[in-house]
């Protein structure tokens, strides 16, 4: 017999005040990553004809930095996504890792947070070997392996 998943330890006012955080720090990221895409491909299109050859391999330099930017602010909607998802089938505030819920503070400052203070040392240390996002949505969504 297989276990529901830990339910969400906040009332709906508390989900409602995450899911504001999530949905207005998503539209500000957004709005981010559309401004540094289209800062790249116009910075792409200069007319290399009259620009001197340094200038135009620092302008390669910093295409490639901008659209670097742009791909860790995808990641972070990415995260937003996964964390709206949550709130949605009542998971929100439980840290996948442990299966405990997730200290308020944390989740003040990292709404779209998977798991506890705690339990990110130990992926960070090393301790816990946590699969790469992809590979657990393919599979469903199981994600650490201890």
């Amino acid at each position: 017999m297989e276990s529901q998943p830990p339910r969400t330890p906040f009332t709906q006012a508390d989900l409602e005040h995450f899911r504001t955080l999530l949905t207005e720090r998503r539209a500000r990221i957004f709005a981010t990553v559309t401004e540094l895409e289209s800062e790249a491909l116009t910075a792409g299109e200069q007319n290399t004809s009259v620009d001197h050859l340094a200038d135009h391999g620092s302008d390669a330099q910093n295409q490639d930095v901008t659209l670097s930017l742009a791909e860790s602010e995808r990641e972070e909607l990415y995260q937003i996504d996964r964390a709206i998802l949550r709130l949605d089938d009542g998971t929100y505030g439980i840290c996948e890792g442990t299966g405990e819920p997730i200290g308020r503070a944390r989740l003040e400052a990292i709404p779209y947070t998977r798991y506890s203070v705690e339990y990110q040392r130990k992926i960070e240390s090393g301790d816990v070997d946590v699969e790469h996002d992809a590979e657990a949505d393919a599979r469903g969504g199981a994600e650490t392996s201890e």
